[in-house]
């Protein structure tokens, strides 16, 4: 027997293994190649704005709109893998400020700073994925969304209890969801005129002081304190 000479078994696995072989470095090259054309498109997005159309994309990415859409379907396709990397970056840069603070009050300012920086770093980009949507892209949002609540609610439970205060359940799932309503929508209109805005910076500290504290803090909790009920969120620091 030759033992140099493969055995009809093994040689007809050969065939087998250089084929998966292939697909492998197959599927590799259209990762990379589908991780270039996201980047060439949030490029383009954030030169562009959000209504760059596809052959405009297309031609910055050096390629044909055909290959967009045979990589991502269409337009939708592609805003949802645009999401993806996005949603990825949000998520990322906002639950690690939260987790390097210190106290919920800070952690809430500092998951405010972090959202809005992230906002304002690329406005068309971040008008591109979070806008008017359907299907997955939207999925992604709620997905960010839901991950931000249960995060802020830890936070809120922290501060609740101390301040001795604890609100019916029902309401304490409530308070998050309005938040990030309300932050949303502020970076959204801050985003869209940021000359005539504050920073990121005064901007989170100011709604960190409505969410915490109301629009009239100044006039509601001057007395609310004095009888010993709703701290502000200078008094809410100092406790945390």
């Amino acid at each position: 027997m030759n033992l140099t000479t493969p055995s009809s078994d093994a040689a007809g696995e050969q065939p087998d293994d250089a084929a998966d072989g292939r697909d492998v470095r197959w599927a590799d090259h259209r990762q990379q190649r589908r991780a270039e054309l996201i980047r060439a498109a949030r490029k383009s997005i954030h030169r562009c704005g959000p209504a760059v159309p596809m052959d405009q994309i297309a031609a910055e990415a050096g390629t044909s709109k055909s290959v967009l859409y045979r990589y991502f379907g269409g337009k939708e396709g592609l805003r949802t893998a645009i999401g993806n990397d996005v949603v990825l970056g949000v998520r990322r840069a906002v639950v690690s400020a939260g987790h390097k603070a210190s106290g919920p009050v800070d952690t809430l300012q500092a998951m405010i700073r972090a959202y809005l920086a992230q906002a304002a770093a690329s406005p068309h980009t971040y008008a591109f994925v979070l806008g008017p949507a359907e299907g997955n892209a939207q999925e992604q949002v709620r997905a960010l969304t839901d991950e931000l609540v249960i995060l802020m609610t830890e936070h809120l439970q922290a501060l609740l209890a101390a301040t001795n205060r604890v609100p019916a359940p029902e309401l304490l799932s409530l308070w998050p969801t309005a938040a990030l309503g309300l932050i949303r929508a502020a970076g959204d209109r801050w985003v869209a005129d940021p000359t005539s805005s504050p920073s990121a910076d005064a901007l989170a500290g100011t709604l960190t002081e409505w969410l915490l504290s109301g629009i009239a803090a100044p006039l509601i909790t001057g007395s609310a304190t004095d009888s010993g009920s709703t701290p502000t969120t200078k008094q809410l620091s100092s406790i945390a």
